[in-house]
């Protein structure tokens, strides 16, 4: 998978960025994975367990994050969710 868990990115990689880079990076991260998630529960997808170290997060030179989701046992699949 490519990427690095959320959970490392967040407590080390991105305090390594310059201040004004690591709030920009926030916002990106905040949007494309209220994007991902919306996606998932569209497509009737529940995992029910998301935690940072269940997503994988790429960040290309484009700086557009990209989500993978792990732990994938308990996926549950059925209609779009609310």
């Amino acid at each position: 998978v490519p990427g690095v868990p959320l959970a490392r990115y967040l407590e080390y990689d991105l305090p390594a960025l310059p201040a004004d880079e690591q709030r920009a990076v926030r916002r990106q991260l905040a949007l494309a994975l209220a994007a991902f998630l919306a996606r998932l529960h569209d497509g009737g997808i529940c995992h029910p367990d998301p935690h940072p170290d269940n997503l994988f997060v790429e960040l290309p030179a484009s700086r557009l994050p990209r989500f993978t989701l792990l732990d994938l046992h308990d996926v549950r699949f059925g209609p779009p969710l609310a």
